[in-house]
């Protein structure tokens, strides 16, 4: 059990890498295949558009669970500790609301997808490969959010720099 626990903690990030190095290696192969030997991969720009997706939205959910958004601290000090502690879990309710109402205009737009049977241009894939990682991103990003807010409201107070 604590095996899988540990793969599913880090398969999100091994999703990301190996989107990020996917890309990499289609701009790479396309530069130089277009440069050095006139040929030009096909369908690299919707491969390079659909490792985005997927590196982005698969590292969203571990941002929210390990809570390192990026944070610019203009009132923390004006506020104080107590204060601090509130305001972010109130913000990462918003955050958990904003991730539900997407994941929402996400379905509606899957669905738009399937009915009308939208492929990408170049590959000829189902646009479906856009909107999987995407709001499977966003429902990661959603309990992390989630998990954050019930772990602060739960205690009284945490220290500036604790995170739950």
């Amino acid at each position: 059990m604590a095996r899988l626990t540990h793969i599913l903690r880090h398969a999100p990030m091994m999703l990301a890498i190996i989107a990020v190095l996917t890309m990499i290696g289609a701009t790479l192969i396309d530069v130089v295949g277009r440069n050095a030997f006139g040929y030009s991969l096909k369908g690299c720009y919707e491969i390079v558009q659909i490792s985005l997706c997927v590196a982005i939205f698969a590292a969203l959910g571990l941002v929210s669970r390990d809570g390192t958004h990026i944070v610019v601290d203009l009132i923390d000090q004006v506020i104080g500790d107590r204060l601090t502690h509130w305001l972010i879990a109130l913000a990462s309710l918003a955050v958990a609301a904003l991730c539900c109402v997407l994941v929402y205009a996400g379905w509606q737009q899957a669905q738009t997808v399937v009915r009308y049977g939208e492929t990408t241009s170049d590959l000829g894939l189902s646009k479906l490969v856009f909107w999987v990682p995407i709001m499977l991103g966003l429902v990661g990003g959603m309990s992390g959010a989630l998990r954050e807010a019930v772990a602060r409201l739960s205690r009284p107070r945490c220290a500036k720099d604790e995170h739950p």
